[in-house]
């Protein structure tokens, strides 16, 4: 026996399989939170990969890989990423690299996200524990020199090797960049002849007459001979002064860089004080 079916029914049944298809292609095509949810996972995924070369003491080749991730987006605006970068460097004991990494990582909010990984929780202790910034204040020069050493003995192993590494600290006097902070474990130290005491977690300023510090490089401005500058100050060769080859020093070392008021000889680096804040050279310097 044949049962008779209605067209409507024939219809509403057209109509749910075509429902049901629609909604499928819609689930099967990502969303645009989907796909950035997709991308986040890889970048975690590729963030987990490159700290495994830190436990295998391959801090250089993790560095490589984070470099490369934190280039683009988006490792670029990822905490974490920048987190995991600051551990490598501190794992290859590049103590100024891996606080410009954390700083940047604190920009970026990172504190918000450490509950996420045990490893970014474990770090962010640990290099806030054992290292604070310095930065140098009243300066026109680009890279200064300075005499630093302890002021008062570091018996921790670990922070005395991290200090050990620090380009400079050998010979007793650094050369660090007056563009960001410099880094050094936590401590008493004398830069030039005063104290400070580094603060962990935290960024120490100093002035640069406060530390002795010398110009060690030329002024941005100074970029080179014979050019004018943005302030419309001539660079330039002078002729050598008259009195041939037995005029001494100004005769030898004729050749002058001039940039306004200041004069450096025979293309020879000229150390400068370059502040002029007075400061106790006995007492701490520290900024909360």
């Amino acid at each position: 026996m044949v049962v008779p079916v209605s067209r409507r029914y024939c219809g509403s049944v057209r109509h749910r399989i075509l429902a049901l298809l629609s909604l499928s292609a819609f689930l099967l095509v990502p969303t645009g939170a989907q796909a950035q949810s997709k991308e986040q996972r890889r970048l975690t995924h590729k963030v987990e990969q490159a700290l495994l070369y830190v436990n295998m003491k391959l801090p250089q080749r993790a560095k490589e890989e984070l470099e490369t991730l934190v280039a683009t987006e988006p490792g670029k605006s990822d905490a974490l990423t920048w987190l995991a970068l600051s551990k490598a460097q501190f794992a290859l004991q590049a103590l100024d690299d891996a606080g410009a990494s954390l700083n940047r990582a604190n920009g970026l909010k990172v504190e918000d996200r450490l509950a996420e990984k045990k490893w970014a929780k474990t770090y962010y202790e640990r290099i806030n524990e054992l290292v604070g910034g310095v930065r140098i204040r009243d300066t026109k020069c680009d890279t200064v020199t300075f005499r630093a050493r302890l002021a008062a003995p570091m018996v921790n192993r670990e922070k005395r090797a991290l200090l050990e590494a620090l380009p400079g600290w050998r010979k007793k006097e650094f050369q660090r960049s007056t563009d960001r902070p410099f880094y050094l474990p936590t401590g008493q130290y004398k830069l030039g002849e005063t104290k400070v005491k580094i603060i962990p977690g935290q960024e120490t300023s100093v002035t640069a007459q406060e530390i002795g510090a010398e110009c060690s490089a030329l002024p941005a401005a100074v970029a080179s001979q014979g050019k004018t500058g943005s302030g419309g100050q001539v660079t330039g060769s002078a002729p050598p002064p008259a009195g041939g080859s037995g005029g001494g020093f100004m005769a030898d070392n004729w050749l002058w860089v001039v940039l306004g008021a200041v004069a450096v000889a025979g293309g020879t680096t000229a150390a400068v004080v370059v502040a002029t804040q007075d400061s106790g050279p006995d007492r701490f310097r520290q900024v909360f």
